[in-house]
């Protein structure tokens, strides 16, 4: 009985110093993340970012500032924001003024590859880490966050060769785009031609700039379809031949006339290249845009889209 018991004592002590041991360990572990992350903040705070997009006072770049900012000032980094509002004169200037202040990092939205290529360099080179955000330029950076605008540029053109392609339609395309020279825009194109060139119906009749300008955009595409018959003309980005296909729905089945209607300022919004992807959100929502660049759903180009739905 007295070597039972010395072997069950034996026991829970072998029990006890296992967990004692074990929950050292977890502490030790814990304790690595505790001081990892103490490491991480002695690092952050008092860091400065400087951030300069395109222009603020859109939904797109001001969602992007308010994400940073609330993120930075968490961490106790300074946070600098330049808006050019536009204007690539101001925002080379901007660029060229905030490396000279020497912050810890650059974030920069391109306009075109071209115009802070030089600057994007000299930042690096200063031993300044820089950010390119949703467009970029033909300067490589420390990193790059956005779209993959390639691959965009195939989807959108695979969606319109399945649905226009191989005589379902005249297969005539009319692209406009934002700004020919920007990042997104160059990606997107050269994407969309390599699908168009794998289906010989496809045709693009008309490839014209807008300028990032919703109301420049609805002109060249009114001018686009004026100066083609009715019979043959084209669709921008897939919008005329998912109109054709809306209109045999609406005779087989009448509840999808509101889901047509709802869908034509969908893709109204997403084929008017130059309004960017953040218009296409806002259209889609039903929300007014706070900058009378980007369309709202009392825009032109929504209102033709919602009068062509109901005459069809």
């Amino acid at each position: 009985m007295q070597w039972k018991r010395f072997v069950s004592r034996r026991g829970l002590m072998l029990v006890a110093l296992t967990v004692g041991l074990a929950g050292t360990a977890a502490f030790a572990d814990t304790d690595v993340r505790t001081r990892l992350r103490s490491d991480f903040e002695k690092a952050v705070k008092g860091k400065t970012v400087a951030w300069v997009p395109i222009t603020l006072g859109n939904p797109l770049g001001d969602s992007w500032t308010a994400a940073m900012r609330e993120n930075f000032d968490r961490w106790g980094v300074k946070f600098i924001v330049r808006d050019p509002n536009f204007d690539s004169n101001v925002e080379l200037q901007a660029v060229t003024s905030l490396i000279n202040e020497k912050p810890d990092v650059l974030i920069v939205h391109n306009p075109n590859v071209s115009l802070l290529a030089k600057e994007i360099k000299r930042a690096m080179d200063s031993g300044i880490y820089v950010i390119q955000i949703n467009m970029r330029s033909n300067q490589p950076s420390d990193a790059y966050v956005g779209v993959d605008y390639y691959d965009t540029g195939r989807i959108i053109a695979k969606d319109i060769v399945a649905e226009c392609g191989g005589g379902k339609s005249s297969g005539k395309v009319a692209i406009v785009q934002g700004e020919p020279t920007a990042g997104g825009s160059v990606d997107q194109l050269k994407g969309a031609m390599e699908v168009f060139a794998t289906d010989k119906s496809i045709k693009v009749v008309s490839t014209q700039a807008a300028n990032w300008d919703s109301s420049k955009a609805n002109e060249v595409t009114a001018t686009v379809l004026s100066s083609i018959p009715t019979s043959a003309r084209p669709m921008a980005f897939g919008a005329s031949c998912r109109r054709e296909r809306r209109r045999r729905s609406k005779r087989r089945d009448s509840r999808a006339k509101s889901r047509s209607t709802h869908r034509a300022k969908a893709i109204t919004a997403t084929a008017i290249f130059s309004s960017k992807v953040c218009s296409t959100n806002c259209c889609r929502s039903g929300l007014t845009c706070r900058d009378n660049r980007y369309p709202t759903p009392s825009s032109p180009c929504l209102k033709a889209a919602t009068s062509r739905e109901a005459k069809s």
